[in-house]
């Protein structure tokens, strides 16, 4: 954004308010850049969120299930290798649960590295703020 001048006869105290009106809308024009900016990305990732709370609330129902019949055929095998019933019953699904520990360890580490990766950082907005402050030092020393 190049400075226009009305008149080459303004006064020092002209150019200088004439200046500080171009600078306010410079950054109230950053600020809104910003705002939209931050806006974009949180929408984004919002979306992402809830699909990814639906997909865990329904893994998490079949995962129960799922672990139910492994604690049981756990406890199975164990009583068919002539463990007592009781101590068969405790240790299956005690270990089907660990296993499912382990996995669900694995599944968050895997998890928040992909949301490590994400950022909402205004990008645009921080690259405008620069050309600005340039633009600002530049007009500056220009007059």
């Amino acid at each position: 954004m190049e400075p226009t001048y009305q008149d080459e006869d303004q006064s020092l105290g002209e150019l200088m308010r004439e200046f500080r009106d171009e600078t306010l809308t410079l950054v109230k024009q950053e600020v809104a850049l910003a705002k939209t900016e931050l806006g974009e990305r949180w929408g984004a990732m919002r979306r992402r969120l809830v699909l990814l709370a639906a997909g865990a609330a329904v893994a998490l129902a079949a995962l129960f299930c799922l672990m139910l019949g492994l604690g049981d055929l756990i406890a199975s095998g164990l009583m068919a290798l002539d463990i007592d019933e009781t101590t068969a019953r405790a240790a299956g699904p005690a270990i089907a649960g660990f296993l499912g520990l382990v996995a669900a360890f694995a599944l968050v580490k895997i998890g928040s590295k992909a949301f490590a990766k994400e950022t909402i950082t205004p990008t645009h907005t921080i690259a405008s703020l620069k050309e600005t402050r340039q633009w600002t030092r530049r007009n500056l020393t220009a007059h």
